[in-house]
């Protein structure tokens, strides 16, 4: 999901969001001073940081991303900051892999649906 960032947090292409992957939805409800419960609606995300400070790469023409590091990797938020959907496209790679042969970068697709990412890139 793109997620709206505080000011200043992304550059480039990203225009204010990230690329955040949404593991758990949630409602608390918590009481007021007036008495009133209040709902609120949040979400549980893997984050992710900008690759080239939110540039697009030469090469493939997309914007990259990578894991935050372990102490940010999950996050907290208001589901009211989800701004729209997007596909991140993990990178393969021989080095700096993770346990499951992935690299940590993905490129970033908002522009283009994923049917016709394949097709060009398979």
């Amino acid at each position: 999901m793109w997620v709206n960032q505080p000011p200043g947090r992304c550059c480039g292409e990203l225009k204010g969001c990230l690329l955040w992957q949404v593991q758990r939805r949630f409602k608390i409800k918590l009481l007021n001073e007036d008495g009133a419960f209040v709902e609120y609606w949040l979400a549980m995300a893997l984050t992710t940081t900008p690759g080239n400070w939110g540039n697009l790469d030469p090469v493939s023409k997309f914007v990259k991303v990578r894991t935050a590091p372990a102490a940010f990797a999950l996050q907290v938020f208001s589901m009211g900051n989800i701004v729209g959907c997007v596909h991140g496209i993990p990178e393969i790679a021989t080095s700096s892999k993770t346990a499951d042969g992935r690299k940590v970068r993905c490129i970033v697709n908002s522009h283009t649906d994923l049917a016709t990412w394949n097709e060009v890139y398979n």
